[in-house]
């Protein structure tokens, strides 16, 4: 693999896929990010993440059986609905509050 990206000639010469390889694997796509202020809810748990991640590591290296399963499409889309219902119920929220007028000191603050 490294002969065919040209990683371990020393040509002074580099082709275009000199550069190519060795590729990022994604870490923090949207449904692999877990940052500490995310609801539970709204991502995956540790052992599902680690799931993922050796499945697309295999993948990336090529082992049959690798595709995505269908358990981790149902959580991603389990996982994009709530963060979408969180979002709107913010939305309303600030919207609601907006609509209430608090007197005229509210306004000058």
């Amino acid at each position: 693999m490294a002969a065919y990206y040209s990683q371990n000639n020393p040509d002074p010469s580099p082709t275009s896929l000199t550069f190519a390889y060795p590729q990022t694997m994604d870490w923090n796509r949207e449904l692999l990010r877990n940052e500490p202020g995310m609801l539970a809810e709204e991502k995956l748990s540790d052992v599902e993440r680690l799931k993922v991640k050796i499945r697309m590591f295999a993948r990336f290296i090529g082992m049959k059986g690798a595709e995505t399963p269908r358990w981790e499409y149902e959580r991603g889309v389990e996982i994009l609905a709530r963060r979408i219902e969180r979002r709107v119920r913010l939305e309303e929220e600030t919207e609601m509050r907006r609509k209430v007028f608090m007197g005229p000191r509210a306004w000058q603050a």
